[in-house]
């Protein structure tokens, strides 16, 4: 957070505890004052003659009118203190929500930028957790942070103001220090050590949630419903008994903490008294070191709570450090030169590619020209997808592999590279939103005239027609209202849309649809991209669309060693 964020609550609070000083440092004199039923000694105190001196003097001629005098000081001081206070907490809670706000929208902007190789291994549900969930923990643990700042202003001024009264027994309180942080440091560490664990109960539960929600329909067909609510009633129930064990030791810091201030206290009172008695201290002084005594133990316990909740947010930082570090993310350096569009071919030359030390690419070489369609064609696991995500730069490749018209496919900046692709992928990815929205995803600015071109093109019309919305109907989460088919038609006409693209990626374009609509979309292939360079994957040997062929052979298992991008 910005240390200017923290200027006007930081001045707020100082006034706050200012205004305070003097609400408390009048009650010395009011006290006295009512117990002798005189007043005239305030004139002689040093401090105090200075700041009375600015009124009136005739309200000071007698004795309620000086205890009024002080009463309405002391009152006006108290509700400057509280709506200062109030205004600090307000201003500091505004930088908090602040500083959560960036949090989340920095771990959204790093989730995209990963590597595809990270987010092939990561626990999706994880990473939702530690967007949403350790963030919000870590904007708590700032507002407790702002109470202990609050509460070390207090503590200076009830401190000093106790020192007025009687420094030799103030100085004893240093003594109740080292025995709080005795007494309470086994329990701090062992609520770091249940921090772990929860965290980890967590991490298992969302896991064990996500997968159970994407892969619904296994689970109904496979009868596997009850098992599923035992395994995650398992999972709920370790949660809760971790939750369990940190909330206990969490809760017994405060009543540990205050049996031993509150015997501190009575050891203070018992020595404050015995002087009373021998005439060494003041009744006045001692109600307002008893009560200033009191405050002071509450701002203590700030302290204790500050290190509890560090010890519980041990680990969300460390998930959420983990997440900021650049270690094991595979991240695509991105590069400066501008694609302006393929001239002459895309040339793939010694070409060595694996995931997880499993080689699946190995000296691959092959040609795609300009304006030709050429079809991948191999079996399962012979490499062709990840070809395609190498061309796509979803992962990182040795240099000089991949060549666009001679030049390294790294060289270039991957949003540059995107303006010229488009990709029409056999897994359909969709949003939970409107089937307009859908469609124009990457490209808003078509016009509605463009867009029923495609619409056309693509064979949406019936679909659209039937939507009780038309284009302003919503899909579902994944798409789910849609078919398999429509799926693929959605993906095609947001290829279609791509005006810029003359490089396309088709993966399976038609594998979900009948054989009169696979001829149609196979025209519309043909009269649309006819000038494009047209990379098709594809099961189907001979291929209406393809001009020429590239056979792929599955690598022999061989161990390949990856270097950490």
């Amino acid at each position: 957070m910005p240390i200017q964020r923290l200027f006007a609550p930081t001045f707020l609070a100082l006034l706050s505890v200012f205004f305070e000083g003097i609400s408390i440092g009048l009650l010395i004199p009011l006290l006295q004052g009512l117990l002798a039923n005189d007043f005239q000694f305030v004139h002689q105190v040093p401090v105090l003659k200075h700041f009375l001196a600015y009124f009136p003097q005739e309200w000071f001629q007698y004795p309620l009118g000086c205890f009024f005098v002080f009463v309405g000081i002391i009152f006006v001081s108290t509700i400057l203190t509280n709506l200062l206070a109030y205004a600090s907490m307000l201003s500091i809670a505004q930088q908090v929500m602040w500083f959560a706000n960036k949090q989340r929208q920095i771990l959204f902007a790093r989730y995209l930028h990963f590597g595809k190789l990270f987010m092939d291994q990561a626990d999706r549900g994880h990473l939702i957790h530690i967007l949403v969930y350790f963030s919000q923990q870590i904007s708590n643990f700032l507002n407790t942070a702002q109470k202990f700042f609050a509460a070390i202003l207090q503590f200076v001024l009830y401190f000093s103001l106790l020192m007025l009264i009687s420094w030799p027994i103030t100085c004893c309180i240093f003594v109740l220090f080292p025995i709080l942080h005795v007494a309470l440091r086994w329990l701090i560490r062992k609520i770091e050590q249940t921090s772990y664990k929860y965290v980890q109960a967590r991490k298992a539960l969302w896991h064990h949630l996500y997968n159970v929600l994407e892969c619904w329909p296994l689970i109904q067909t496979s009868n596997m419903v009850q098992l599923e609510i035992e395994h995650f009633q398992k999972y709920s129930d370790n949660v809760q008994a971790w939750d369990w064990s940190m909330e206990k030791k969490w809760r017994f810091i405060g009543p540990l903490q205050q049996i031993l201030i509150q015997s501190f206290i009575l050891v203070f009172v018992s020595i404050m008294a015995l002087q009373i008695w021998h005439g060494r201290m003041q009744l006045a002084n001692f109600l307002v070191y008893l009560y200033l005594l009191k405050k002071l133990a509450s701002s203590l316990g700030i302290w204790s709570q500050l290190e509890s909740n560090l010890a519980q947010l041990k680990a969300p930082l460390e998930e959420v450090q983990q997440m900021l570090a650049d270690d094991k993310k595979y991240k695509v350096a991105d590069g400066t030169l501008e694609f302006q569009g393929l001239n002459t071919e895309i040339r793939i030359q010694n070409l060595n590619f694996g995931y997880s030390g499993e080689l699946v690419l190995k000296n691959f070489c092959c040609v795609f020209p300009k304006s030709q369609t050429t079809a991948l064609i191999g079996p399962t696991g012979c490499g062709k997808t990840t070809l395609m995500s190498l061309l796509l730069r979803f992962y990182d490749v040795p240099p000089n592999t991949i060549l666009l018209d001679g030049v390294d496919i790294r060289e270039f900046s991957r949003a540059s590279l995107y303006s010229h692709i488009a990709l029409v992928s056999q897994n359909i990815f969709l949003f939970h939103d409107t089937l307009r929205m859908n469609i124009l995803y990457g490209n808003a600015n078509v016009s509605n005239a463009t867009l029923d071109q495609v619409i056309q093109a693509s064979h949406l019309t019936e679909l659209v027609n039937r939507l009780p919305n038309g284009l302003d109907s919503e899909i579902g989460d994944h798409g789910v209202r849609l078919s398999g088919g429509e799926k693929q038609r959605v993906a095609l006409a947001r290829a279609l849309l791509q005006s810029k693209a003359d490089i396309i990626i088709l993966d399976e374009p038609t594998s979900s649809l009948d054989g009169i609509t696979q001829e149609q979309i196979y025209q519309s292939i043909r009269s649309t991209f006819q000038n494009c360079t047209v990379i098709l994957i594809t099961h189907a040997h001979p291929c209406p669309l393809a001009q020429r062929y590239v056979a792929m052979q599955a690598v022999q298992s061989k161990r390949l060693k990856l270097s950490d991008q």
